[in-house]
């Protein structure tokens, strides 16, 4: 019997830094340090969407498969949205983020994923061009439809 070595997979950075944040107090310096980088991963996500122009979030089911109706119905929200010119911003996952993204790319539009990192089951979407880290609250549009709420954000008068 042969017995194959397997490379053993590189520790999840994210999983030590979480460690290192709930292991209890650490030194003010370390504080400081640790406040500075959160707040550069704001003003990061503050400057992509600055400039996504008007946009509408659309929020939703991850679990929605492409032949579910409200997958569909995104999926056209998504175009429409597009077509009248707002750029469609959603959590970036499947379902119905996916299908309103889906709708707005092929429609010729502007999508825009602000994702978290989750270990297994959220992954980016293939229809955001932007993934950022923030949903901007303060909406200038909101509907409902089924199953999911659809909230504007993200623009910012110059």
């Amino acid at each position: 019997m042969s017995s194959m070595a397997t490379t053993p997979e590189p520790p999840d950075p994210t999983e030590n830094s979480e460690r290192l944040f709930l292991s209890g107090p650490r030194s003010r310096v370390h504080e400081l340090r640790s406040v500075f980088e959160i707040m550069g991963e704001f003003i990061r996500g503050f400057r992509t969407l600055h400039f996504v122009g008007p946009c509408v979030t659309v929020f939703g089911s991850a679990r929605f498969t492409e032949n579910h109706p409200y997958y569909v119905l995104s999926e056209k929200i998504g175009a429409g949205l597009a077509k009248l010119g707002f750029t469609v911003m959603t959590g970036g996952g499947p379902g119905v983020m996916e299908a309103a993204s889906r709708g707005a790319k092929s429609a010729g539009g502007y999508t825009v994923g602000c994702n978290i990192v989750l270990p297994e089951e959220q992954k980016l979407n293939p229809y955001v061009a932007v993934n950022g880290v923030l949903v901007v609250d303060g909406g200038k549009i909101t509907g409902a439809t089924p199953g999911k709420a659809l909230r504007g954000g993200g623009y910012r008068a110059p």
